[in-house]
């Protein structure tokens, strides 16, 4: 599923979600930056070292489901180092998560 992340009411960047995890409640997907994105105000961790929780002024919007509910989101910066940067989704309700496949 194709969501947004945003930090207050910008969009920072955005991902695909892989299908959650409905034993743990962890979804998860590669990060796609967009030019407002920070890692020093927006990831939690950035190459290997923990920044702390920044997650919490984060929010994840799908265009066909609307907001995503969840109790945290983490954004793991790892780009100089493995070139990618990950997002994790935990806690999300699964009422507001429905993985689409058409």
């Amino acid at each position: 599923m194709l969501v947004d992340i945003y930090h207050e009411n910008q969009v920072i960047g955005y991902s695909e979600l892989h299908k959650p995890n409905s034993e743990t409640h962890i979804a998860n997907g590669t990060f796609i930056p967009k030019a407002s994105y920070n890692p020093d105000l927006h990831a939690d961790i950035i190459e290997g070292d923990y920044i702390g929780l920044r997650g919490q002024s984060l929010k994840v919007q799908s265009e066909s489901l609307g907001w995503l509910l969840c109790t945290s989101i983490s954004i793991q910066d790892y780009s100089n180092l493995l070139g990618e940067i990950e997002i994790n989704l935990c806690g999300f309700s699964e009422t507001s998560y429905d993985v689409r496949t058409d």
